[in-house]
């Protein structure tokens, strides 16, 4: 006999269809093949398609081989209903829908069956939703890629400015002092020449790494081989500072050595009569000791005016006026800034002691970063010896020193030979 439920062929004496599991037992069922299916059965349950279509039929295709069969169960439970009120129709219709191949042979039925089948869900799913396989594939649609979000830029802190740009004309930027070259510097310190404020020069030597986002001196070295074998250290003590002959009126570098190698007298006899400009400490530094600069260096030395106290032993700061120089030493307050010294033992030279110093310069960045104190020790200051300042005792006359242990309140007789540190400019 035949399955009324998907019409194929299923041995004498089974209670279900193989192929689709319907119930086989009712009496309906007796010599099914012989009847025709009743109208809406099971098989003629499609959707109708053109213009025979009304009603639009739901159906969602098998999410798993369980939800079919569970599926295929809740069909047969309502064709089993239909069967027992047109239970002669449905017999003489079954046959119509099973392949003659189905029912002349047992071994393919369920083969053919499940083909059926198949093919009832193909067209019920084309209906509900065409077969996308037979049109053409859509072309891609380009996604737009999605731009990461922008990080707003970090802003500058009050010890960290945002890095100046290189100015045109100039040379490459290196790390540190001791990467350039002194031609290099040369041109660095010409860019800083031309500027029109302290500002735009601290911005320059700032891009050059020659001082910090603050602009003071970063304290990197730089050696200087002498031609007789000694040799020095040099660092960036201020820059746009120093009274020169130039567009702007400032020399664009100033340095000053670290160490000492060389070691002279100041004058012959114990005061420094005429101050550093008669001195015979500088006579020897523009003569002598520039000579045994390199070329290289002492090619791109730029002279300077440096203020002094020219007189000696003196009761007035009119006694300070400038000279014209390449190398020099230091005053009291370019390393410590203004002073304001009293001496109980000597009220009458304390009036004007201190007015005389104060009136050779201004402090460099280089000391007023490291607090540099005008009575006592400092590090900054300490060579191991003691070294000349330019400056002159108004009082004595005798030649102001730098202890060994970098105080700059030292002082002594000008004829003893005492180290020298010397400065220059580019």
């Amino acid at each position: 006999m035949f399955c009324t439920n998907c019409g194929a062929q299923v041995d004498d004496g089974n209670a279900f269809c193989p192929a689709c599991g319907a119930r086989l037992d009712h009496p309906a069922l007796v010599n099914a093949q012989q009847v025709e299916p009743p109208v809406g059965s099971a098989r003629q349950a499609l959707p109708a398609t053109g213009a025979q279509q009304t009603q639009a039929v739901r159906t969602r295709p098998y999410a798993s081989r369980s939800h079919a069969r569970q599926t295929t169960t809740a069909s047969s439970a309502q064709a089993r209903t239909a069967r027992r009120d047109r239970s002669g129709e449905s017999a003489r219709r079954a046959s119509a829908y099973v392949p003659s191949s189905a029912r002349s042979s047992r071994s393919v039925a369920p083969y053919v069956a499940l083909g059926a089948i198949a093919l009832i869900a193909t067209i019920g799913l084309a209906v509900v939703r065409p077969f996308q396989g037979f049109s053409p594939a859509p072309e891609p649609v380009e996604q737009p890629v999605e731009q990461p979000a922008e990080q707003p830029a970090e802003q500058p802190t009050q010890q960290a400015a945002e890095q100046p740009a290189l100015p045109a004309g100039g040379p490459e930027a290196r790390a540190s002092l001791p990467d350039y070259s002194w031609a290099e510097l040369d041109q660095i310190a010409r860019l800083i020449e031309d500027c029109t404020s302290r500002e735009e020069a601290l911005s320059i030597a700032c891009a050059y790494h020659l001082v910090d986002d603050a602009g003071v001196p970063t304290g990197a070295t730089k050696p200087v081989q002498m031609t007789d074998g000694q040799t020095l250290s040099f660092r960036v003590v201020d820059v746009w500072c120093d009274a020169a002959q130039t567009s702007s009126g400032k020399a664009g570098i100033a340095f000053l050595a670290t160490n000492v190698a060389y070691r002279h007298r100041m004058a012959p006899q114990t005061t420094t009569d005429g101050g550093w400009e008669a001195s015979e400490l500088r006579l020897w530094m523009n003569t002598d000791l520039l000579a045994a600069f390199p070329e290289e260096v002492s090619s791109v030395m730029l002279p300077v005016t440096k203020w002094s106290n020219n007189i000696g032993k003196t009761t007035s700061p009119t006694c300070v006026t400038g000279t014209t120089d390449l190398l020099w030493a230091p005053s009291i307050v370019e390393l410590c800034g203004p002073i304001m010294w009293t001496f109980d033992s000597d009220p009458d030279n304390s009036a004007y002691y201190s007015s005389v110093f104060n009136a050779e310069g201004a402090q460099y960045a280089a000391f007023s970063q490291a607090h540099i104190v005008s009575d006592d020790d400092n590090a900054a200051l300490a060579m191991g010896e003691e070294w000349w300042l330019r400056s002159t005792a108004a009082s004595s006359g005798r030649g102001r020193r730098v202890g060994a242990g970098g105080n700059p309140a030292s002082f002594g007789d000008s004829n003893e030979s005492v180290g020298v540190v010397c400065g220059f400019c580019l």
